[in-house]
């Protein structure tokens, strides 16, 4: 299941919000509703550090086919030292898993031929979260290493199911307060009340150790 970073029973616990303040007639049906609540506060999440669905899932997300430029050495192979061969630096991070490294044989106006580079023919750095291509040349620089690998974590950090809890918390608050306060007019004078924010900068805050980030170089 996707964006499901934590469990309806948390929210309920955290929220202090049973099925009879919202009207439903069963607990069952609320957490029905609850669970649609965490996969909306899950993809909040994931847009927020620009990540893919599912990203913060218990066991990783999946990248196959995942396709990068090789930057040629300056130097023939044989006599080029292996620290300054040029790293790729993997699209998510962190990464638990290289699974496949292929190279492209085939070059420019060719379909392309993918072909696997086994161990040792290439170095994966878990630091860095890069690939070093130590013994095949592709025919072409563009889009020409192919890598299919396990990003993530093992289990959901706690900073995730937290602000998951918090914004489906929020989330629950607002609809309540929508539901016992509606608009009134005293005195021909309309009064509204303000739902506060269900992802406020506060809650994304602690998110900026897992924000997926972008660098642009002219």
């Amino acid at each position: 299941m996707k964006n499901v970073y934590c469990d309806a029973d948390d929210v309920k616990a955290f929220s202090k919000i049973t099925y009879l303040d919202l009207g439903y007639a069963n607990d069952s049906d609320f957490i029905t509703f609850l669970n649609s609540l965490i996969v909306r506060a899950g993809a909040l999440l994931d847009d927020s550090c620009n990540l893919p669905e599912t990203f913060f899932n218990a066991g990783g997300y999946a990248v196959t086919g995942d396709m990068y430029d090789f930057k040629y050495p300056d130097t023939q192979l044989y006599v080029f030292q292996l620290y300054k061969l040029p790293p790729i630096s993997l699209r998510y991070q962190p990464i638990t898993t290289v699974t496949k490294v292929e190279y492209n044989t085939n070059g420019y106006g060719m379909l392309p031929n993918w072909v696997e580079i086994v161990l040792p023919g290439y170095i994966f750095d878990p630091i860095s979260c890069t690939i070093t291509i130590v013994t095949k040349l592709p025919a072409m620089a563009q889009l020409s290493i192919k890598v299919a690998y396990t990003a993530g974590y093992t289990t959901t950090p706690n900073t995730i199911k937290y602000t998951c809890v918090q914004i489906c918390a929020n989330m629950l608050h607002e609809f309540l307060q929508r539901k016992i306060s509606p608009n009134v007019t005293p005195t021909a004078v309309a009064v509204k009340i303000v739902a506060p924010d269900s992802f406020p900068a506060s809650l994304k805050e602690p998110l900026k150790t897992y924000v997926r980030r972008f660098v642009g170089v002219g």
